[in-house]
């Protein structure tokens, strides 16, 4: 991927995940999914006190462990998120080159599998089974975020910080993903896509924790 190198551009992702991403006070344990090469475990590293990051590509997995490596709080894997665990899967890229643009999800066009490199899965019980269940999620998995979050069991998250991806899912799929969180959370803040209004980044708040601020 053309943009691994150096530190992967951490201080500018780093930037941007301060800008989509809120965090309203300190937590025991975050769930990063998708950290890419870390911008937002960087950018919040202080207000946790252990943050599981987690990165599906494997040379972008070794830049986040890297650049997050002056952290003692932070642990990164090589993992890909899903509803089962211990599949390996082929990773498609896309053609952007784009380290954070890397998914389980064939893409019609613009992509082409990592024939190089695969990646095994692990699914949301499996990580709060070994890690404890999270107060805090930020998920940017390209698509995967449907699989990984559907009908599980969130009780414990307060918080979620998610994008979820118009290219990479079904309308219905992302309508019955909201629905399913709107159960329990409610929409703090949310902000358009790069392209003025696919792919929004929401940040939900657990009902009873807070005010929401934005209806859909």
């Amino acid at each position: 991927m053309k943009d691994l190198n150096g530190n992967g551009n951490l201080s500018n992702r780093t930037n941007k995940a301060s800008q989509a991403y809120k965090v309203l006070k300190n937590y025991d344990l975050a769930f990063d999914i998708g950290t890419n090469v870390g911008g937002f475990s960087n950018a919040y590293h202080n207000k946790f006190n252990k943050i599981i990051a987690v990165e599906a590509h494997p040379l972008t997995y070794k830049m986040a462990k890297q650049n997050l490596s002056p952290y003692g709080n932070i642990e990164v894997i090589n993992k890909a998120v899903s509803n089962i665990d211990n599949e390996e899967v082929t990773l498609h890229l896309h053609d952007n080159g784009d380290s954070g643009s890397t998914s389980l999800i064939k893409l019609p066009s613009n992509q082409s599998p990592d024939e190089v490199h695969t990646v095994s899965t692990i699914s949301y019980p499996s990580l709060v089974a070994e890690y404890g269940t999270p107060q805090y999620m930020k998920i940017d998995c390209e698509g995967g975020e449907y699989n990984f979050l559907i009908n599980q069991d969130l009780s414990g998250v307060e918080f979620i910080s998610i994008e979820i991806h118009y290219n990479f899912l079904t309308e219905s799929h992302q309508q019955e993903l909201l629905e399913y969180l709107l159960q329990d959370f409610q929409i703090h803040s949310m902000k358009k896509g790069v392209d003025g209004s696919h792919h929004p980044e929401y940040n939900f708040i657990r009902k009873g924790n807070g005010k929401s601020n934005k209806k859909i």
